[in-house]
């Protein structure tokens, strides 16, 4: 209640008298309280006025002009290439599937651009960006999306959530293309799900709308515990994505914001998307990064670097686009469109104070107005129809802008307590929110009710932040903060711990989002009850999520996130009691993370956990033996000692109760009997006997995988008879348990052994089809190394290697799923 208010009423208060009092006094005390009602009914009538505002939002771009026409130069050559190919029959950009689930491409004579757009906060990076927005939106084919990476996750200093800024503007182009043409976006499920196979599904973890789209097929895919190659199998997953929504979306531009805050898989993403030369399409990706916040030992900084030595390449162009503070003339700009003014004169001093207050940076502008407005320092004469202000006043009165942040956590702090809660709870959602979760989350919030704020106000102060200029509404329920200052000090306003309201966040939304939203949120909600200070009240159902999260980010090749989500998981659960309350959780995160920690590299950390493990008295041997393999390829994959890896291989197929005698002076004999037995075996099963066979259970793929790591180590070691061994024995496998993603490769090595050892020349196509028929049910797993041994050792006899293009099948599958080696070795054989 405003101090005038209050003095009306206290006068009618006083005014009031009994019946008996006389009629003046009671005159007098009408035409208070219609003195107050009039007042209040003027105010009310002024705060619904328009013309005695400030016209922020028609201030638009301004001072931009110069890099504004830099951005549509870089776009222009993209919109004619698409206007091209609408008049053209020529498909470069169609992906036509072949057999094995990859696609036939050229490679392409196409500049895709790659923009950087840096600056301090607040320089208007992102309006600039999406001043192109319209031209894009303009052709007849063309899209603009849009994704931002979080302040929340810089302020955890982990980054857990992996390619959020990526993902966000990929989920807005498939929801779009759903909506205004269903067929394009079948037809780009089709062809994705014939491309990947089962490979499809970590997209369909990123992207959610692409699960009604993709097909579900019945290719078995790589076994849990093997990460070989992974992050190249998923940059291949993306680019096909990439490939056929750029198909029938010409040009697309994706602006990616707050690239400063972004995770390295995010920008190993980016390189990946932008140095694809097999996409011929136009393809434009716009990065804004904070220049202040970064320094030259930055990941960003690296990648930006990277990137510009591939440019001749990977036939690409790359700008960068410095966005500079204002000078005091664009200011007066500012202020004249604020103040619907053309008299440049009548705000000169005005523009003038405001530059020296904010030193030109056009939010700090645009925030220090509206300042001066709600202190009564400006206000609009409705008689003159003109601003008032006092230069002088206005001088004394204020000091420089150079934390905004300030200025506007002062601002929120003069709205209602409720609107003060709201600005907390929304800012700890990331950049974007939706009205749904926000709902339920004000309704179950323990602090909400303490303090008796209306449960059914949500969309009441969703309306009253917009109408306040601090957010803007997206699409459906969904709204974004329009500045990322404006988020930090929502932030800043939390009144009860901060790791405490995230936490109840959390929780609340893990109690009550249904699966389908759990699964799509998963990352978001298990940041928010990761929150540090929390551990001692957590659960082991929250460090179940954590381990989801850790096992979603794997899949999506986001090592690093999997590996802090594993760690969180851990830290939830008691040190005292986790393996004798929780030991199967607990099992799971440990192995885990010894597998993530030597995808990156860190032995000693994967080591901690396997002998966290390995120590225990208490496990049973068969529980260990997934650690164990950790172990086993730890020797002979990064410290090389291939004698060390032989030995724990024998022990672990020792207490697997596998038969694995051999003696190493009998090898030589042992090896060849079991490769006499095992090819008549192979031969002697009809042909859609391979065409049915199943998956082979966990242990004995355990086992498979054992047995092709201890090849691994043999064939360093120079024992190639131990090696043909591991090979017969994989074989024998799959005849009796099933398929596994070792079974191909080792059908195409012993048909090759039976070729040169047996002369078997006329049985060639034979296992040349075993082997192809169970590496399609694979898709790409180990493909290049079937595909060698297939064509190389095996049909070399019988098919003239000028004739055979698998080689160049071959050395794209290895390329694509990490196997480098192999597909290099194909890639000699071609040519």
């Amino acid at each position: 209640m405003k101090e005038s208010d209050a003095d009306s009423t206290s006068v009618s208060a006083s005014l009031r008298v009994d019946p008996n009092t006389s009629l003046h006094s009671r005159e007098m005390t009408i035409a208070v309280e219609q003195t107050s009602r009039t007042k209040k009914m003027i105010e009310s009538r002024l705060s619904e006025l328009t013309i005695n505002k400030l016209k922020i939002q028609s201030i638009g771009l301004i001072g931009r002009e110069k890099e504004t026409e830099i951005l549509k130069s870089r776009l222009e050559p993209l919109i004619k290439q698409a206007e091209d190919h609408q008049h053209s029959d020529d498909n470069n950009g169609e992906c036509s599937s072949s057999s094995s689930g990859t696609m036939s491409l050229q490679m392409s004579n196409t500049k895709k651009e790659l923009v950087f757009i840096k600056g301090f906060a607040g320089m208007g990076k992102t309006s600039l960006a999406r001043a192109i927005k319209k031209h894009v939106n303009s052709t007849k084919k063309g899209f603009f999306v849009e994704g931002k990476f979080d302040l929340n996750e810089q302020a955890k200093n982990n980054k857990d959530n992996p390619y959020s800024g990526i993902a966000n503007g990929y989920r807005a182009l498939i929801r779009e293309l759903g909506r205004t043409d269903h067929d394009i976006l079948l037809d780009i499920g089709r062809k994705l799900s014939e491309a990947l196979g089962s490979e499809v599904e970590p997209l369909t973890f990123l992207i959610p709308e692409l699960e009604e789209v993709v097909t579900q097929y019945s290719t078995m895919s790589f076994s849990d515990g093997s990460m070989d190659g992974m992050q190249d199998r998923w940059k291949y997953s993306f680019r096909i994505l990439t490939r056929l929504l750029t198909l029938h979306v010409k040009p697309l531009v994706i602006l990616i914001d707050d690239l400063q805050w972004a995770d390295q898989a995010s920008l190993d993403l980016i390189d990946c998307l932008i140095t694809d030369t097999q996409n011929v399409n136009p393809l434009m990706v716009i990065g804004c990064y904070r220049s202040n916040e970064i320094d030259e030992e930055s990941n960003l900084s690296k990648t930006i670097k990277s990137l510009a030595d591939k440019t001749s390449k990977f036939c690409f162009h790359i700008s960068e686009i410095v966005v500079e503070s204002f000078g005091s003339n664009e200011v007066n700009q500012m202020v004249m469109k604020m103040m619907d003014t053309d008299d440049e004169d009548s705000t000169r001093d005005l523009a003038e104070l405001s530059f020296q207050r904010t030193m030109g940076n056009p939010f700090f502008v645009i925030e220090f107005m509206s300042m001066l407005q709600r202190e009564d320092l400006i206000t609009f004469n409705l008689g003159t129809m003109k601003w008032a202000y006092d230069v002088t006043t206005i001088a004394e009165t204020t000091v420089s802008t150079t934390n905004v942040v300030e200025l506007l956590k002062s601002r929120m702090e003069k709205m209602p307590a409720d609107v003060q809660l709201m600005f907390s709870i929304a800012s700890c959602l990331g950049p974007t929110f939706r009205v749904s979760v926000l709902e339920m989350l004000w309704k179950n919030i323990a602090y909400v009710e303490s303090k008796g704020f209306d449960c059914d106000k949500v969309p009441a102060l969703i309306n009253f932040m917009q109408d306040e200029m601090l957010i803007e509404a997206c699409t459906g329920d969904k709204y974004r903060w329009v500045h990322d200052k404006v988020q930090e000090a929502a932030l800043s306003l939390v009144e009860m711990d901060k790791d405490t309201l995230q936490f109840e966040m959390g929780k609340i939304l893990y109690l009550n989002l249904s699966g389908k939203e759990l699964e799509d949120d998963l990352f978001d909600v298990a940041d928010l009850i990761s929150s540090s200070g929390n551990k001692g009240r957590v659960t082991a159902d929250f460090a179940s999520l954590c381990l989801k999260a850790a096992q979603k980010a794997m899949r999506l090749s986001a090592f690093v996130s999997s590996a802090r989500y594993v760690q969180n998981g851990i830290g939830m659960l008691p040190p005292s009691d986790m393996w004798t309350k929780h030991p199967s959780l607990t099992l799971d995160l440990h192995k885990l993370g010894a597998q993530v920690e030597l995808v990156l590299g860190n032995v000693e950390g994967s080591r901690n956990y396997c002998s966290a493990v390995l120590n225990r008295d208490d496990i049973e041997m068969s529980a260990k033996i997934p650690l164990r393999v950790v172990e086993v390829k730890c020797l002979s994959a990064v410290e090389m000692r291939y004698a060390d890896a032989i030995k724990a291989s024998l022990a672990i197929l020792k207490d697997m109760k596998f038969k694995f005698r051999w003696s190493r002076s009998l090898v030589p004999v042992q090896a060849l009997s079991l490769l006499s037995q095992t090819i008549k075996a192979i031969k002697g099963q009809p042909n859609d006997f391979y065409l049915h066979l199943g998956r082979m259970d966990d242990k004995n793929g355990t086992i498979a995988e054992v047995l092709m790591r201890m090849a691994y180590a043999s064939s360093h070691t120079q024992e190639r008879m131990q090696v043909l061994l591991c090979q017969c024995h994989i074989a024998k496998l799959t005849l009796q348990h099933g398929l596994c993603e070792y079974s191909a490769p080792s059908f195409a090595l012993l048909g090759a052994l039976a070729v040169l050892i047996f002369q078997m020349h006329k049985d060639a196509p034979r296992f040349r089809e075993v082997a192809l028929s169970t590496q399609n049910q694979f898709g790409r797993a180990r493909a290049s190394l079937t595909l060698f041994s297939t064509y190389c050792y095996n049909l070399a006899w019988t098919l003239p290697l000028e004739n055979c293009t698998a080689f160049y099948e071959g050395y794209l599958h290895g390329m694509q799923n990490g196997e480098v080696d192999m597909g290099m070795h194909c890639l000699m054989a071609h040519c």
